[in-house]
């Protein structure tokens, strides 16, 4: 219905213009005496029209000129008030000479303008408040994932497919300079979104994210999980060159103790897996009692490592 309406409102915003434009270039002249003219239809051509008839009536001519001249802009324009249709053709016309700009202008020319778009996109979500930035966020998602819902299997996984292959035409296409900005606004969101999480939305992420890379992993061939290693190597030995002497200690102590912590962890569980996969020593005597006294040294080694 909303396709047919639309349809139905080009079709007439068409006749209305050709109508219009027909109807304001029309000029009707009366001349006497009366050219030679012959009875009936008379049809002959000017520099700035078409005379499409005139006919000899009671000693005077009635000749009507129709200038048909009208472009596309005035078929999709006429039907607009004055004020808006002024207000398009500013528009446009500002379009055109910044497209012109961008064209002309140098790489560094293009990077300051950039990186001058980054700078007020990150003003304006630092002083967005949570619940707009919430909203913002809500609202064109909506529309986005009611698509994707009335979709088949096959057409959201080509979707996808033409996306990625879209993105990554993208970004191969990019200079170094937009591809920093570009990681720059992503890590600015991630950061936003992140920080809007409650724990339950990190976990819930957390698990989503861990169950999508165990699927995609058991589906990669093996020149894939080789490929895919490579380029994390050199991305990997890529920001390890550009860190710094105190980003290199910073990484070195996160990963210490996060390594600290899975340790600890595991010294934790490892009487219990041990305990649930041989039920049968349970009933051993003094095994509980060993077990409680081993879980609780455990407990104590991992709160002393992570403090």
């Amino acid at each position: 219905m909303c396709k047919k309406s639309i349809y139905l409102s080009i079709y007439l915003s068409i006749y209305l213009s050709i109508y219009l434009s027909i109807y304001l270039s029309v000029s009707l002249s009366v001349c006497h005496p009366p050219p030679p003219l012959t009875d009936g239809l008379h049809t002959r051509t000017n520099a700035t029209g078409y005379a499409i008839f005139a006919k000899r009536e009671r000693g005077y001519s009635h000749s009507l000129f129709f200038h048909v001249s009208f472009t596309l802009f005035d078929v999709f324009t006429v039907w607009m008030p004055p004020k808006r249709r002024k207000l398009l053709g500013r528009r446009t016309a500002a379009a055109s000479a910044a497209r012109a700009a961008r064209a002309s202008e140098t790489p560094e020319q293009t990077s300051l303008r950039l990186s001058q778009m980054a700078s007020s996109s990150a003003a304006g979500l630092s002083t967005e408040s949570a619940a707009a930035r919430t909203e913002r966020l809500v609202s064109a998602a909506s529309p986005i994932s009611a698509c994707r819902a009335r979709l088949s299997v096959e057409e959201r996984s080509l979707q996808n497919s033409q996306g990625a292959v879209r993105v990554a035409r993208l970004r191969a296409s990019q200079s170094p300079a937009q591809k920093t900005l570009r990681r720059l606004r992503d890590a600015i969101v991630k950061a936003c979104s992140r920080s809007l999480e409650s724990p339950e939305q990190t976990t819930s992420r957390r698990h989503r994210n861990t169950r999508a890379t165990a699927a995609s992993r058991a589906l990669e061939q093996p020149q894939e999980t080789a490929h895919r290693r490579f380029r994390n190597a050199l991305s990997t030995a890529s920001a390890r060159a550009l860190e710094s002497p105190a980003q290199t200690t910073v990484r070195r102590i996160i990963n210490a103790r996060s390594t600290a912590s899975s340790r600890a962890l595991e010294t934790l569980h490892r009487p219990l897996f041990v305990a649930l996969e041989m039920p049968t020593l349970l009933h051993l005597p003094g095994l509980q009692k060993t077990l409680k006294y081993a879980v609780n040294g455990s407990k104590t080694l991992a709160h002393f490592e992570l403090l």
